[in-house]
This record gives structure tokens, sequence and C-alpha cells, in this order.
């Protein structure tokens, strides 16, 4: 966020940090072991709450609409209660921090416009109770809590899951084709890239759950001539999670009465119709 100095979303503010906040947490992390300590991003979220619950609540849509938006760790690391309810040197902030393995969040002021559309309709459709949404965005949400590569897949795959499915049997070639058909623009080649990389993801996520094996350091994708690292697999799912998501959301507040699942049947049926 170089290039923005404050940013006004619905009576929230992302703001710099001032030299004396970045000083004070600078010195509140001072003490935090090397792997776990957060990198400052030089901005905050600031929300006006009477207390913790109510400002975490406050913080939620726009810290799920900065992490969908684009790629970048943002995280609710430090809160302050105001003044008045609590001795502090510093107003209500809600700090956004990087977590290992992801860059420092930043937004220049071109990207501005399309961010606060993605915030207000993700504000608008919270109100719908769209249970699919909710748990999808829950544990996209959650895979920023935790540091854990094992972790961070199980997180994705249940919010793909929970986003794409229904209960249905095969799961994993259903959510496959409907991944494939829903994110892959009409390209073939990044069809097939999202199947093998989703195959793939399936797989090791059962091996996770099960225990039969851990996730190895590098992972060999059907149809790539080279091997990825785990780090790479795991934001490429992190990708396709992320754009699912904010697709779904892009629809949905078009047409409130948007169904996922008959939308890639009835993409899926025309397809054939046409080959035939």
């Amino acid at each position: 966020m170089a290039d923005i100095g404050k940013l006004v979303v619905d009576e929230k503010i992302i703001r710099k940090l001032t030299d004396h906040e970045i000083e004070l947490l600078n010195r509140i992390y001072q003490e935090v072991h090397s792997i776990l300590r957060p990198e400052i991003s030089g901005y905050c979220l600031e929300v006006r709450a009477s207390n913790i619950g109510e400002g975490v609540k406050m913080a939620y849509i726009p810290i799920s609409a900065l992490r969908l938006y684009k790629r970048g760790s943002v995280g609710i690391s430090l809160f302050v209660l105001p003044k008045e309810r609590m001795a502090a040197p510093l107003p209500p902030l809600s700090f956004m921090q990087s977590h290992p393995g992801s860059p420092i969040y930043s937004m220049g002021k071109e990207e501005v416009k399309t961010f606060k559309q993605l915030h207000n309709k993700l504000n608008e459709l919270s109100s719908l109770e769209d249970q699919k949404l909710g748990l999808a965005l829950r544990r996209y949400n959650l895979s920023f809590s935790v540091p854990e590569f094992e972790d961070k897949l199980i997180d994705y795959m249940i919010a793909l899951e929970a986003l794409f499915l229904s209960g249905e049997s095969e799961k994993g070639f259903r959510l496959r084709t409907y991944m494939t058909t829903f994110l892959g623009n009409n390209s073939s080649s990044r069809m097939q890239e999202i199947w093998n990389y989703v195959k793939k993801a399936y797989e090791l996520r059962s091996q996770v759950i099960h225990g039969t094996k851990p996730l190895p350091p590098k992972i060999s994708v059907r149809g790539l001539d080279y091997i990825v690292s785990i780090e790479d697999f795991i934001f490429k799912i992190e990708e396709y999670t992320r754009n699912a998501i904010k697709k779904y959301i892009e629809i949905k507040a078009k047409s409130k009465d948007f169904n996922l699942q008959n939308f890639v049947e009835r993409a899926l049926y025309e397809k054939d119709s046409l080959l035939n």
C-alpha cells in the first residue's frame, strides 16, 4: 500500500502506522521467536469498538476483502481497546501483518476502486446468510492463522468443497470438474493445470488426514515438466481458492439466487451439446 495514506471502507479506516506505533510494535515483537515473528506491513485497520469481540466482528469483512483481493498476508495480531475502557498508548487498532511465506501486503492507488467494489459486494452478501460462502470464507480465513502447510491445505480443500459440493459421491472427481469449468476461462491449458493441481491436492489432503505420509518438500504434478516446491504448490491451491470465492461473490452480488452447482452443470451440458 505504498501509494495510499488512508483508505476508508464502511466507516473503517485502513491507514499508515505512525512512527511511534511502529516503534511500539517493534518493541512488542522483539522477544518473539524469529520463525513466528510477523513483519510489520506499515499499515493498520482501525475500528472503533467497545470490546475485543465487537472489534474482531467489525474487522471481519474488510480483512476478508483484503485477503481475497490479492495475494499477501493480512492478519489480526494486536487489538487495543479505546482509552476510555483501557489505558493504552494507541487508538483501537487491528494490525495487519505478514505471515511466513507470503509477501507483505501492498495496494496501489489504481487498485482502490476495485478493492472497494469487492468489499462492498462482500459486505452486502454477508447479510444473506449464505452458508456455502460463509463456510468457504471462514476456512479460507483460518488458513492465515496457521503456519503449517498441512493445515493450510486442509483449510483450502474444505473451503473449496463447501463452495462447490453438497455431499455428492466421487467428491474428488466432481470438485476437479466443477473447478476447471468455473475457473478455466475456456482455456484448455488452464483447465488441465487446474485439474492436475486439484487432483494432487486431494491426494495429499487424504494422506495428511489419514496420517499415512507427511507433505513432501517437493511435489510432482502431472503435466508439468518440472518439480514444484511444497510452498509453491500450496500457494497455487490458495490462488484457486481465493479466485473461486471471489468469482462466486462477483456473480452472487449480481444475482442473489445464483446457484454455483446449477451454473457449472449448465455450462457442462452446453459444452457437451456443442460437441455432439
